[in-house]
């Protein structure tokens, strides 16, 4: 992976002669490909925009969602909006509600770890054959999240290739573009708005049918289905709601639409986070032994020695899965060390950042303010030894050097419009750690794929010590079990 930290320190001494670390914010005019935006990396004035003035989102993050979620999801919302959706969609992604999808889970997980089995080689002896993990997470994720939205098997990691939902969502991703003009010229292409159509009217063809029987069985004295899916528990927060304002249930086309809309989000917004830290938490336990055995020592003392009980056991005791502190630590460091996007947010003069405190105001307006997630993660001054992989940094007490500096961890931003689903997340990594960390040895085969590639295209003998430079590695892509 690049040096976000060296980069960041390259490109400030560049701009900001003799400054020793990246200044806390950088504005920088981008017209005419896009409007301009201050991008920020300080805990503190990211703190700012995102909890304590709660600067909204936007047009720029309608702009970019509108394709898979045509501008009604809680991303896009602004904040009345979204603090009303959000009351809503909460309850189904609270960590206490989440255990009670723990037979769901384990059943999805339990498929993936079977296609694991098939793949590896015999103890102590050759490895098995290389596979894209990516690829595979990638189905878990989607198959994991349609079983606690809306509880339908979606059957993604049984199929060869995308099944049509997850086709028709990740065509739909691949339209999500900053507002440009270059990509207004593209917007003006008719087969991408009939594509668009096709792709929204396949997913409908899945969730529609969800929606509308819960339209249909709104009012009835016999609930028809569980209160556990995050559908459901929406659907039930509105109803309440209307009870108590003595309000008829009747939810009109708009609501129906919104529902739909952050569905999809929810699938699209989950998938990518969870699959890529699944591969990057086995990447780095792969690449540190001594991390690896303190995770499969925490799961020995917790599950029992067997690692083929920790299902049973985890069926009957869901909560067990909380006695796993360092296995979390395992995942909150490989976030920071790989973050996704950051936040957009909207400026305006409402919202001003002060270099130092106490110091001049500066006015947002006319301005994205972005959460500089990747140059925050990697800042020596905030993160001891930042390039280091260091689970103890979420174990140590106050005052320990290694502490996390409040608010500098972005990896699900803070706030009232936090990630919504970050438990989920949290949850089935770590499901996916307890089955698979110590039933298998694993590395990235990464090096040995490059190698042979080179050597059928070029028609030359690598040596077998060849080292791939670490910024052209992807550990996402090939792993090998054992």
């Amino acid at each position: 992976m690049p040096n976000p930290s060296s980069r960041c320190l390259r490109t400030g001494r560049r701009y900001f002669p003799g400054a020793k670390q990246c200044p806390p914010f950088v504005a920088l005019d981008l017209w005419p490909v896009r409007m301009a935006m201050m991008r920020v990396s300080d805990p503190r004035l990211s703190q700012h925009f995102t909890t304590e003035k709660l600067a909204p989102r936007g047009a720029t993050t309608r702009h970019f969602m509108s394709p898979v979620s045509l501008g009604l999801d809680l991303l896009s919302a602004d904040v009345p909006t979204h603090r009303v959706w959000r009351s809503r969609f909460a309850p189904g992604f609270l960590p206490r509600n989440l255990l009670t999808h723990m037979p769901a889970l384990l059943e999805e997980i339990g498929v993936f770890v079977s296609k694991v089995e098939a793949r590896t080689g015999k103890p102590g002896g050759a490895w098995g054959k290389v596979f894209q993990l990516e690829d595979w997470a990638t189905s878990l994720t989607f198959d994991v999240i349609a079983r606690v939205t809306i509880d339908v098997k979606l059957g993604e990691q049984l199929v060869d290739g995308p099944g049509p939902f997850r086709d028709a969502l990740q065509t739909q991703i691949l339209q999500m573009k900053p507002k440009s003009l270059l990509n207004r010229f593209r917007a003006l292409n008719p087969l991408v708005h009939l594509a668009s159509w096709q792709n929204h009217r396949t997913m409908g063809r899945l969730l529609m049918p969800q929606v509308e029987a819960r339209v249909a069985a709104m009012g009835k004295a016999e609930a028809e289905f569980e209160d556990t899916t995050v559908i459901d528990l929406a659907f039930k927060r509105y109803q309440d709601n209307c009870a108590r304002k003595g309000e008829p249930v009747t939810p009109d086309e708009l609501f129906v639409k919104t529902i739909l809309s952050n569905l999809k989000v929810f699938i699209f917004a989950g998938h990518d986070t969870t699959s890529s830290t699944i591969c990057f938490s086995l990447y780095e336990l792969s690449r540190h032994p001594e991390i690896l055995a303190k995770v499969r020592q925490e799961h020995d003392e917790v599950f029992g020695a067997d690692p083929l009980a920790a299902p049973a056991l985890l069926l009957e005791q869901p909560h067990k899965i909380n006695d796993t502190p360092y296995t979390l630590a395992v995942i909150k460091e490989t976030l920071r060390m790989y973050p996704l996007a950051g936040s957009f947010r909207e400026g305006s003069d409402a919202t001003v950042l002060h270099v130092k405190e106490g110091g001049a105001a500066v006015s947002t307006k006319g301005f994205d303010l972005v959460d500089g997630v990747w140059e925050l993660h990697y800042r020596p001054d905030l993160w001891p030894r930042p390039r280091e992989f260091l689970p103890e940094r979420w174990l140590v007490s106050e005052g320990d050097p290694l502490f996390p500096v409040p608010h500098a961890w972005r990896a699900f931003e803070h706030g009232p419009m936090n990630c919504i689903g970050k438990d989920l997340a949290l949850l089935e990594i770590r499901l996916v750690l307890v089955h698979v960390s110590r039933r298998y040895d694993f590395e990235t085969a990464w090096e040995g794929v490059t190698r042979n590639l080179i050597s059928t295209v070029c028609g030359v003998s690598v040596p077998t010590g060849l080292c791939v430079p670490e910024d052209c590695r992807n550990p996402k892509m090939d792993f090998q079990f054992m």
